[in-house]
């Protein structure tokens, strides 16, 4: 008999660009976020719009402009 291991489902696959894209921008602005968080910050700012998940503004500025009213800045010794 052979084993067998089951897929992870990730319902965000299809965003896996934008979420990329989210977690570089953030990058670039100075902040450290994971997958999950951007996940969770993009969800964040489309369920304020009354959206699902909404397209991605083109400029990277913006795109951290429109989640940054749902985190805040957490000063852990190890930025520059």
């Amino acid at each position: 008999m052979k084993r067998i291991i089951l897929k992870q489902d990730n319902p965000h696959r299809e965003y896996q660009s934008d979420i990329d894209r989210i977690t570089n921008a953030m990058a670039k602005s100075g902040f450290y976020c994971n997958d999950t968080e951007a996940i969770k910050l993009w969800e964040e700012y489309s369920d304020s719009l009354a959206s699902g998940w909404l397209e991605l503004p083109k400029s990277d500025a913006h795109v951290v402009s429109c989640i940054r009213p749902f985190f805040e800045p957490v000063d852990d010794g190890l930025s520059d």
